[in-house]
């Protein structure tokens, strides 16, 4: 029984040997290299081999979205007085100009979520309110004035040389 076992095992892999070697011969059809010339060869199949993982590892990488760049501190320091005029002037341009400054950064790859989540809380306030009151000109200005803190560029400080001790 055990030889049974074994020799079915055996031609399972020769099957398997052979359907790999049928592949790889149609391959050389295919694409001009001759598979069967390289297994002589084995420092030129495994140069292909690299080639080709390397090109499958790198084609990711490549087909990644273009560089977008950081918003300028222009830009969001134009939000934020627009906000300002907003919450001031209590007026239908004033505060379309911040939903309009604001918005395009909302689809920013770069931005972070927090950023993000002060500009749409920023466009929710920046309608036109009744009674231009205290809290609606505070809520306003508080979310403004934290814009250019939360969507600046985060800058990468660099360590400081630790002195020697004594």
């Amino acid at each position: 029984m055990k030889n049974f076992v074994q020799r079915k095992k055996c031609r399972k892999d020769l099957n398997i040997q052979s359907m790999i070697k049928n592949f790889l011969d149609l391959a050389s059809v295919n694409t001009g290299f001759s598979c069967s010339e390289a297994r002589q060869n084995d420092p030129m199949t495994s140069k292909f081999t690299r080639v080709l993982l390397l090109l499958a590892i790198a084609s990711p990488a490549m087909a990644a979205e273009p560089y977008e760049p950081w918003p300028s501190k222009d830009q969001l320091r134009s939000i934020e007085q627009a906000a300002y005029a907003c919450s001031r002037d209590n007026a239908t341009e004033a505060c379309a100009r911040v939903r309009q400054l604001a918005d395009p950064l909302m689809d920013h790859s770069r931005l972070p979520g927090l950023c993000k989540d002060v500009l749409w809380t920023l466009m929710d306030q920046a309608k036109v309110a009744n009674t231009n009151d205290f809290r609606r000109k505070d809520s306003i200005t508080t979310t403004a004035r934290r814009i250019p803190k939360v969507c600046a560029e985060p800058v990468i400080k660099k360590e400081k040389p630790q002195s020697r001790q004594a």
